[in-house]
């Protein structure tokens, strides 16, 4: 969401085509995590064990996403992320 905060600032302000203000997010994105990152490991407020496993089903994640969109799995990714908002709806509606 914030991506598209830096996004629309840069197509209508700055002048930018949306391709290279998406590309600039992408890097200032890059850079905020890192920084974000170093700040936390210098304080002592990371836990490896989560984040790892984060950036490990992250990655699996989207190389699955990305392998069934590339074979016409269109259809398989949509109702996948239907159920996950419809998981999410019940979870937010139920307050749990």
């Amino acid at each position: 969401m914030l991506q598209y905060l830096i996004v629309c600032p840069l197509v209508f302000l700055a002048g930018l085509d949306a391709r290279s203000a998406s590309a600039q997010t992408k890097v200032i994105n890059l850079s905020s995590n890192i920084a974000a990152l170093v700040t936390f490991i210098a304080t002592g407020n990371v836990c490896y064990p989560l984040g790892l496993s984060a950036g490990v089903c992250s990655i699996a994640g989207h190389y699955i996403g990305a392998g069934m969109v590339a074979h016409d799995g269109q259809k398989v990714v949509r109702f996948v992320v239907l159920m996950v908002l419809g998981v999410l709806f019940i979870k937010i509606v139920s307050g749990a």
